[in-house]
C-alpha cells in the first residue's frame, strides 16, 4: 500500500469513492471538488494505481478564543467497503496528521458520522448543539418591529449576518465570500430557500448587503456588534431551509441576538398552511424555551463538531495566550502523533504562553482530546477531572468557559 498526497490526476477516483460512500450526486461533487480540491488537498491510499481510501482537507479559518487560526477541515474520510478492517483508515489518519503538521496547521476539525470512531484518533466533541423539532402551532414567537425578511439577499448580506452570529462562539468557521457562496450553492442543490432578516427599516435591494461591523475574520478580532438593540448591522440573521413532506427542515439558522432568533422562529411558524412541523439546529442560548407556549420536549442535545490539536507546541503558540502566572508541566498522551506524546513545560515568552518538551515530573496528565478541550476552552479543568479525563492539577486558562458551535 502506498500512502501519498492526492493530485489533480486522482480526481476521477476521488469523486467515485466519495460518491459511493456518501451517496452524493454529480452536481454536489462538481460544487465541492470545483471549489476546494487542489494538488495536495488530501491524502490517498493506493494499491498500484487504484485509490482504495482517502482523507480530504478543506482549508478554513477557525475561530478559537477570539483568534483566527489556519485550519484544515478533515472530510470525505472514506475507504472502499471491501478494503475496510485492514488498517487503511489508521494509516491515512497518521499521514494526514503528519501532513497538517508540516503545513503548520495547529488544530483540525471534522464533522463525525460516529464520535467514538474518531475519538480513537484523538478527536473530541467540543461543539454540542440542540436540535429543535415541534409542531408549528407550538411556536409563539413574534417578529420584532422595524424589520422585514428579504429572499435571496446575496452573499454579502448573508455573510454580514453570519459574522454577527459567529463572533459569539468558539470553534466556528470564519467564512469568506467563497465559503458563503459554497454553502448557499449546496443549499440550492438541495432545493432549499434562503431568507435574511433586515433590520432598521432600511431599504436594501436583493444582493446589496454590505459586510462590516461584525469583526474581520482575517484578523482574529471577534468584533463588537450584533448585541440586542446595539447592532450597527442591518442584516441580523438568516435561514437556509427547505420544505419537505415531513415539514420545514432548516439547514442553517443564524441570528445576531435573541430578538433576531424570535423573528426567525416566527417566520418558521408562518408556514402553517404549507407544513405542520419544523426541524432546526442551533447552539444553546439563554432562555431557549422563549418563543414557545410550552418548550418542554422540543430540544434534544446533540454532539456536533470534533476537534484535535495537531501539534501541541504550534497550537499554544498560535493562540498567543497570556503568560501563565507560574510555569507548569503536563503529560500529554497521544498514540497517533508521537511528536505530541510526552511531557511539556508551559511557561512564558515575551508575555505569551509557550509549550516546550520537558524532562520533569508532570503536575497533570491527560489525553490529546482532553488537552484540545482544555486549550480551546470547551471544558474547564474541573469538568475534565470530573469526567476522568484529567489526572492531577491544571491551571485555568480563562475564567469563562467558551461556548462552542460547529459550522462548515
Amino acid at each position: 500500500m502506498n500512502i501519498r498526497p492526492l493530485t489533480e490526476g486522482d480526481l476521477p477516483q476521488c469523486r467515485s469513492l466519495w460518491s459511493y460512500c456518501f451517496q452524493d450526486d454529480e452536481a454536489f461533487l462538481d460544487l465541492y471538488f470545483g471549489t476546494y480540491f487542489e494538488d495536495g488537498g488530501g491524502i490517498g491510499a493506493f494499491e498500484g494505481d487504484e485509490l482504495i481510501g482517502q482523507v480530504l482537507f478543506t482549508p478554513y479559518r477557525l475561530q478559537v478564543r477570539g483568534r483566527a487560526l489556519p485550519a484544515k477541515f478533515l472530510c470525505g474520510v472514506s475507504v472502499w467497503p471491501e478494503r475496510r478492517g485492514g488498517g487503511v483508515t489508521t494509516k491515512l489518519m497518521a499521514a494526514a496528521l503528519a501532513a497538517l503538521r508540516a503545513e503548520g496547521v495547529p488544530i483540525a476539525p471534522l464533522s463525525p458520522f460516529s464520535p467514538d470512531f474518531y475519538r480513537r484518533y484523538g478527536f473530541e466533541v467540543l461543539a454540542s448543539g440542540y436540535q429543535g423539532a415541534c409542531e408549528l402551532s407550538r411556536i409563539t414567537a413574534r417578529p420584532g418591529g422595524g424589520e422585514r425578511f428579504v429572499r435571496d439577499p446575496g452573499t454579502p448580506a448573508m455573510l454580514q449576518a453570519y459574522r454577527a452570529f459567529a463572533k459569539n462562539y468558539g470553534g466556528v468557521i470564519l467564512r469568506d465570500e467563497k465559503e458563503m457562496d459554497y454553502v448557499m450553492g449546496d443549499n440550492a442543490l438541495e432545493g432549499g430557500s434562503a431568507v435574511a432578516l433586515l433590520r432598521g427599516g432600511r431599504e436594501a435591494p436583493a444582493g446589496s448587503g454590505t459586510p462590516g461591523g461584525s469583526g474581520d475574520p482575517g484578523t482574529g478580532t471577534p468584533g463588537g456588534s450584533g448585541t440586542s438593540g446595539g447592532s450597527g448591522d442591518p442584516w441580523a440573521g438568516y435561514l437556509l431551509y427547505r420544505i419537505t413532506p415531513e415539514g420545514v427542515r432548516v439547514r442553517e439558522m443564524v441570528y445576531a441576538d435573541p430578538l433576531a432568533r424570535q423573528s426567525l422562529l416566527a417566520f418558521l411558524a408562518s408556514h402553517y398552511s404549507t407544513a405542520k412541523r419544523a426541524v432546526w439546529r442551533e447552539p444553546g442560548v439563554a432562555m431557549m424555551d422563549q418563543g414557545f407556549g410550552d418548550g418542554r420536549g422540543i430540544f434534544t442535545l446533540q454532539p456536533e463538531g470534533m476537534y484535535r490539536v495537531v501539534d501541541v507546541e504550534k497550537a499554544v503558540a498560535a493562540l498567543a495566550l497570556p503568560e501563565p502566572e507560574r510555569p507548569f508541566t503536563l503529560r500529554v498522551r497521544d498514540s497517533r502523533a508521537p511528536w505530541n506524546d510526552g511531557v511539556f513545560r508551559f511557561s512564558g515568552e515575551k508575555g505569551r504562553m509557550s509549550a516546550r518538551p520537558a524532562y520533569e515530573k508532570p503536575e497533570g496528565e491527560l489525553d490529546i482530546g482532553a488537552f484540545t478541550a482544555y486549550l480551546m476552552g470547551g471544558f474547564t479543568p474541573a469538568e475534565l477531572r470530573a469526567a476522568g479525563r484529567l489526572r492531577g492539577g491544571l491551571p485555568e486558562l480563562s475564567r469563562e468557559r467558551v461556548f462552542m458551535w460547529e459550522t462548515y
